[in-house]
C-alpha cells in the first residue's frame, strides 16, 4: 500500500494486523527496500504485527529530488505510523535504516518501544558520507539497482 506523508507517497507492507502487542517496523539499508525483510516477515507474521517501509526514493516509494536528512526519513516513518494508527512500535533498522531508527528515537521517543540496530552507526563520518553521496549520484544517474549492486555482495 502507499501511504501519503504529505510530501511523498511511501510504500508500506503490513502483515499480521490482527496480532496483539506492539508492532515491529523494519527499515532497510541504502539501495534496499522493505521486501528485503520478507524472510523475517514470513517467520514472524503469525505472532506479530509487522510493517516494512520502503524509504523515500527506494523500492516502490516516490522519489523526491532534494537533499534529505535522516530526520526527513524519520518524519516519513512517523507519518506512516500515524496513518496506520500505530502509536508505539519496536523499530528494526539495518545500516541506513538503523540511522533512521536512531533519528526517529531521538525525534519521537514515545513512539519507540525498542530499537534493534544492525550494521549501522550513530552518524556518517567523512568516509561514509562520501560513499553515500557517491551512491546517491549513482542512483540518480543509473537507478537504484546500480546502488544495490555496490552494497550487496554477489
Amino acid at each position: 500500500m502507499l501511504v501519503s506523508t504529505g510530501h511523498v507517497k511511501v510504500s508500506v507492507e503490513r502483515v499480521g494486523d490482527d496480532c496483539d502487542g506492539v508492532p515491529v517496523v523494519f527499515l532497510h539499508g541504502v539501495g534496499g527496500e522493505g521486501s528485503n525483510w520478507a524472510p523475517q516477515m514470513r517467520a514472524l507474521s503469525a505472532r506479530y504485527s509487522l510493517v516494512a517501509i520502503d524509504a523515500r526514493g527506494h523500492g516502490r516509494s516516490e522519489f523526491t529530488e532534494q537533499n534529505l536528512t535522516l530526520e526527513d526519513y524519520a518524519d516519513d516513518v512517523l507519518h506512516v505510523l500515524h496513518a496506520l494508527k500505530i502509536r508505539r512500535a519496536h523499530i528494526v533498522g539495518l545500516s541506513m535504516g538503523g540511522m533512521i531508527a536512531q533519528a526517529l528515537a531521538l525525534r519521537a521517543p514515545k513512539w519507540v518501544a525498542s530499537l534493534v540496530l544492525a550494521d549501522t552507526s550513530a552518524r556518517a563520518d567523512a568516509g561514509i558520507a562520501a560513499s553515500l553521496a557517491a551512491a546517491g549520484d549513482a542512483a540518480l544517474n543509473y537507478g537504484m539497482n546500480a546502488v544495490a549492486d555496490q552494497f550487496v555482495p554477489a
